[in-house]
C-alpha cells in the first residue's frame, strides 16, 4: 500500500468524504490556513500542521485516482525545462 493510499484510508475513516470534494479542498485549505497561522504565531507546530495539510492533499488526489507523486514530477520536470528554455531566450 503507498502512503498516499494510507492517507486516504486514515482519512476515510476520520472525515473524508469522497461524495462531496468540495468539502475536502475546504477541509485543505482550513489546514493550510491553519498551517500559515502556525508560522505567523511561531508555534512549534508548523510541521505537524503541514504534514496534516499533506495528509489531505494526498487522500485528496487519491479519491480522483492521481498518482501525486508522479504529478508532481511531471510539474517539476515542466519548470526545469522552461526554466532551461527562458534561459535561451534571456
Amino acid at each position: 500500500m503507498t502512503r498516499q493510499e494510507q492517507c486516504y484510508d486514515i482519512k476515510i475513516n476520520r472525515t473524508l468524504n469522497p461524495t462531496n470534494p468540495s468539502e475536502e479542498f475546504a477541509r485543505l485549505y482550513s489546514d493550510l490556513a491553519s498551517a500559515f497561522d502556525s508560522y505567523v504565531k511561531g508555534k512549534s507546530d508548523l510541521d505537524v500542521k503541514l504534514g496534516e495539510a499533506g495528509m489531505y492533499l494526498l487522500a485528496i488526489s487519491e479519491m480522483f485516482g492521481i498518482d501525486l507523486e508522479e504529478a508532481i514530477n511531471k510539474r517539476v520536470d515542466y519548470n526545469l525545462k522552461r526554466k532551461e528554455f527562458l534561459k535561451l531566450i534571456g
